[in-house]
């Protein structure tokens, strides 16, 4: 379990290290919900949320176009 989380909060810190670089929309998008999938398992429901909402907007200008 311990070592499940530490790979979580690693996998979480990669993702937002990848998220502050020059990345398209489209790569956004799976960065904000990967990192929601891992904040949920974390229990950590409200941020979760919030990158479920990033996500779901980025996607809705995506297909506006």
């Amino acid at each position: 379990m311990e070592i499940e989380l530490n790979l979580q909060h690693q996998i979480h810190y990669q993702l937002q290290k990848i998220n502050n670089l020059k990345t398209n929309s489209l790569e956004k998008v799976d960065i904000y919900f990967a990192r929601s999938n891992i904040l949920h398992q974390q229990k950590k429901y409200e941020k979760s949320a919030e990158n479920l909402i990033s996500a779901n907007n980025i996607k809705l200008k995506i297909n506006k176009n």
